[in-house]
């Protein structure tokens, strides 16, 4: 999960939604998002984030080109918005998530990951934010299986919360493992071809670490991780927009 740098302010489009007075239950909550006209907004959350999905990391254009998919994720209120319904236009509630709804037609249930798992269920105290500055310390990435674990480097609360969010979110859902296995295991593979050369893999590192055209590569913490040192320095000299 990697860091989200949201700006203080927000959008005027939502500050004239929250003019009109903030939604007070769950039912009014629904009705005005429902109405409400979110290309705008589609647009700017997508741009903030890379192109990524907030929970895992799939860039979300090449998952709608790869499977046909009629829209480019779907926006997530990090507190549901049954929840906490005065939160329904709050920009800093809000990012994008892979899977739109006619998304879910292409996965069995075992497979639903994001928001779509996550539906109305959060616990503040446990769940971490990709809001939250740190959040990519909670995580690591297996190349073998492919799955996301807490990190070893965690107290016995931050395992918890790690877990909490890894389950709540079906980050390990198969399609998302066997994903992420194919593209550490690649990543793995030309890393190791390329460690006798430190030119070719700082180039390697800034093509798979840094943005372009204002889009990330898929699973860019894992990637990130793979790197380890190297990566960091290529990301603070050449990209730190993508830290």
């Amino acid at each position: 999960m990697r860091y989200i740098r949201k700006p203080r302010m927000g959008i005027s489009q939502l500050k004239r939604q929250e003019a009109k007075g903030l939604p007070m239950s769950s039912d009014e909550a629904t009705r005005r998002w429902n109405r409400f006209n979110k290309d705008t907004l589609r647009r700017r959350l997508l741009a903030e984030q890379f192109g990524l999905c907030a929970y895992s990391e799939l860039n979300i254009r090449a998952f709608k080109q790869e499977n046909h998919s009629p829209m480019e994720g779907h926006i997530e209120h990090i507190e549901p918005k049954s929840m906490s319904p005065r939160r329904t236009f709050d920009y800093h509630n809000l990012v994008i998530s892979a899977l739109c709804s006619e998304d879910l037609s292409l996965f069995s249930k075992e497979d639903y990951f994001g928001g779509h798992a996550k539906l109305n269920f959060y616990d503040a105290s446990l769940f971490i934010s990709p809001l939250e500055l740190d959040c990519r310390r909670f995580f690591i990435y297996l190349s073998e299986t492919g799955r996301v674990e807490p990190s070893p480097s965690l107290n016995a609360q931050d395992v918890e919360r790690a877990h909490y969010t890894i389950d709540l979110l079906n980050l390990n859902a198969p399609y998302l493992r066997n994903k992420r296995r194919r593209w550490l295991q690649e990543l793995e593979e030309e890393i190791d071809e390329l460690l006798t050369s430190r030119k070719a893999l700082l180039s390697l590192a800034r093509r798979e670490l840094c943005a372009h055209h204002g889009q990330l590569g898929a699973f860019h913490s894992a990637s990130r991780q793979m790197f380890g040192a190297l990566g960091e320095q290529v990301i603070q000299d050449h990209c730190p927009e993508c830290a």
